[in-house]
């Protein structure tokens, strides 16, 4: 399951909030948010992100719940639904709001010791009292359940999953000086992962004990994998039932690769468009009070097509590593990514900037990332684009970092508001 954090960080440029004498606008870590107008400048606090849930606890502790009459009308109290205290994106009397704020008083509920916390700190829980937590609605928490509940896959031990990509703004500031920086357009599909590697076989007892004496039965063997976000596909899975129905839209990138892999090199990317006639993932509706000033520049329903037409899919790589026996895995540089790509008549991952030399200046990084947030997309002028992925390579070490747009976090919000299930979370 994604993780989800809140983070200590510094309120900044506070500034008067439109429509309304009580609130004020801060940034935390670039990301505007609502707060009450006596909250001051570089006031340090607690951050939650969009996507969260509040725990109850934390809720009854600092008041965030509505205090209601016996009519049930709102008398105090705070704004948070009592059932789902969700964070989300969303406009307050014309203000965008990208998460809540709030003291470092808020957790002395914990009874943690508040005077060790730092700026940077990132958490979900204090001492096992539970703070927030990743927002997942019913329908995607069914499809986990069943998810664990399904029969185990053999094990690819050198087929990596690709790690969660963490926010830009919160490790922004530990980008190193001379790092080389790639901004690419970050894509709304569902996660495929491809691989030439080793699968270990189901072995049956009375032939391991064979094994034991003299090795006669092979354990392992070499086979090309196909994978989702989390699970693993052999080629006779290729007519299993997914999120999206028959996985056989999967393997059509598999019969371009099939040969042309080395042994243990994986391919990631996202698939994007349709599936069995079906869009890969939700449109969003521009119906919404949010998103309605959005319906002169797109259609609602608005479908994250990526110049598909409907019932079309394709692909964009945005990463390529080789895994060592040992299990350490190596990615290869965006220039070899793009090369080899290139060779194989593949797609890569849509690049904003050419790759660039990190120069220590944060201000003008934030600027250019964020200019590429709430556009059209730039591959499909149809919807807007999610965000952005900040590849970032130093010392043969390479890391990935989003950020999404305004406009498409409450997109977002609204679909897990109607029900649909949150593909990526469960897949």
């Amino acid at each position: 399951m994604m993780s989800y954090t809140c983070i200590i960080c510094k309120l900044e440029n506070v500034r008067v909030a439109k429509n309304s004498d009580n609130l004020a606008i801060g940034d935390c870590l670039g990301n505007p948010v609502i707060v009450s107008k006596d909250y001051p400048e570089n006031m340090i606090g607690v951050y939650f992100p969009c996507d969260g849930l509040l725990s109850q606890e934390f809720c009854k502790a600092n008041n965030l719940f509505p205090v209601l009459d016996k009519d049930g009308k709102r008398i105090g109290g705070g704004f948070f639904d009592s059932i789902k205290p969700r964070v989300r994106a969303q406009k307050f009397r014309g203000n965008r709001s990208m998460g809540f704020f709030i003291g470092l008083d808020s957790l002395k509920f914990t009874a943690y010791d508040l005077d060790t916390l730092k700026i940077g700190d990132s958490f979900d829980s204090l001492d096992g009292v539970t703070v927030c937590s990743k927002y997942i609605n019913p329908a995607t928490f069914k499809a986990l359940n069943e998810r664990k509940r399904g029969k185990k896959q053999p094990i690819a031990p050198l087929f990596f999953e690709h790690k969660d990509t963490d926010q830009f703004d919160y490790y922004s500031k530990e980008i190193p000086v001379g790092a080389i920086i790639t901004l690419s357009n970050k894509s709304h599909g569902t996660s495929g992962r491809y691989s030439y590697t080793t699968v270990n076989l189901t072995v049956p007892l009375w032939k391991r004990i064979i094994n034991k004496v003299m090795l006669v039965f092979p354990t392992s063997k070499n086979e090309y994998v196909v994978g989702t976000r989390r699970t693993v596909l052999l080629s006779e899975d290729e007519n299993k039932e997914g999120f999206h129905g028959s996985e056989a839209f999967r393997y059509n990138f598999l019969s371009n690769v099939r040969g042309k892999l080395p042994l243990n090199m994986t391919i990631y990317l996202e698939i994007r468009g349709w599936a069995n006639n079906k869009p890969i993932m939700s449109p969003h509706s521009l119906d919404k009070n949010d998103l309605k000033s959005l319906k002169n520049k797109y259609p609602s329903p608005m479908y994250f097509s990526y110049a598909n037409l409907e019932g079309q899919c394709d692909y964009s790589v945005y990463r390529i590593t080789l895994s060592g026996n040992n299990g350490d895995q190596f990615d290869l540089s965006w220039d070899q990514v793009k090369a080899f790509c290139k060779k194989n008549d593949l797609k890569c991952a849509f690049e904003l900037t050419q790759s660039f030399v990190y120069d220590g200046n944060l201000e003008e990084l934030k600027k250019k990332v964020y200019s590429y947030l709430d556009v059209p997309d730039p591959e499909d002028g149809r919807h807007y684009s999610e965000g952005v992925v900040v590849r970032v390579d130093f010392n043969g070490v390479t890391s990935f970092y989003k950020k999404k747009g305004f406009y498409f976090s409450i997109g977002e919000g609204i679909c897990k508001d109607s029900g649909s299930l949150d593909i990526e979370e469960a897949s």
